[in-house]
């Protein structure tokens, strides 16, 4: 189980970058907009990248069992993002849209795909997008900016150490 102090530090990083999501979605810029896109991982070897996904008009209801899984399943499905260095995982619907499904993950280098995971929540989780998310619809958005402070990454270092006896490089 994740030590508090990394839980509030990964919990800070998403509000801010809900922040920024937010300021991006009013000004309505494309993925392709101007600015320069920043490495797929920061110089702390942690990427951060937003995926949308339309949910399929008929399985809104499946969609609902789906999320309704993962807050039952929340204590396995977050001991399952260790096999795949993700430090967090967040979805999203647009109340003004909500066949709209956005996902926002934060990951570190060296993680094993989901698609390879022994675990059954996996499989569970793997079966609902299918089912649930419209084929070809999926997009990454192009990350043009992460801030993350300090003591964030400074925690996410010391989980790294900890959990490999060698800092990350």
């Amino acid at each position: 189980m994740p030590r508090p102090d990394f839980v509030f530090a990964v919990s800070f990083c998403v509000v801010g970058l809900l922040a920024g999501l937010a300021i991006g979605r009013l000004s309505a810029q494309p993925a392709h907009a101007e600015a320069a896109p920043v490495a797929a991982f920061d110089a702390n070897g942690i990427e951060v990248t937003l995926h949308h996904f339309t949910v399929r008009p008929d399985k809104k209801e499946r969609f609902k069992e789906w999320i309704a899984f993962l807050h039952g399943q929340h204590g396995p499905a977050v001991a399952s993002l260790e096999r795949e260095r993700t430090y967090f995982e967040a979805m999203f619907t647009d109340p003004k849209s909500p066949a709209d499904l956005y996902w926002v993950v934060a990951k570190g280098r060296g993680g094993a795909p989901v698609e390879t995971s022994p675990l059954a929540i996996d499989r569970v989780h793997e079966a609902y997008m299918a089912e649930v998310l419209l084929p070809g619809s999926h997009e990454t958005f192009q990350t043009q900016n992460v801030l993350m402070p300090d003591f964030v990454v400074d925690t996410i270092r010391r989980r790294e150490t900890a959990r490999t006896g060698a800092p990350k490089p």
